[in-house]
């Protein structure tokens, strides 16, 4: 998915778990998160709620998209604050879509 989101574009971090993507974002200051529901360390709507105690949170919130294999989550995902949400496998392009869409590109 980088070198696609790269092909398109985007300036893409990546992290391979939940406590090493916050690390990140304690320095780098995202347009748009993608984040898997199921992470070791640290789960997707835990990162979530992390991410909204950072500074700068509460006056412009980043869109956050979930990505799960669990489509039975999309309620609670909604209710929790995700601006999208993804059932794997994924259409890369309508994520594509989704993430310009949210990144007001």
């Amino acid at each position: 998915m980088h070198s696609y989101l790269t092909y398109f574009g985007a300036h893409v971090v990546t992290a391979t778990n939940g406590i090493e993507a916050l690390h990140v974002l304690r320095s780098v200051r995202a347009d748009v998160i993608v984040t898997d529901m199921s992470m070791p360390g640290m789960d997707g709507l835990s990162l979530l709620q992390e991410v909204r105690s950072l500074p700068g949170e509460s006056d412009r919130p980043t869109p956050i998209i979930a990505c799960t294999a669990f489509s039975h989550l999309r309620d609670s995902a909604q209710q929790a604050g995700f601006q999208a949400y993804f059932v794997k496998p994924l259409d890369p392009h309508e994520l594509v879509r989704e993430i310009a869409r949210l990144a007001g590109k």
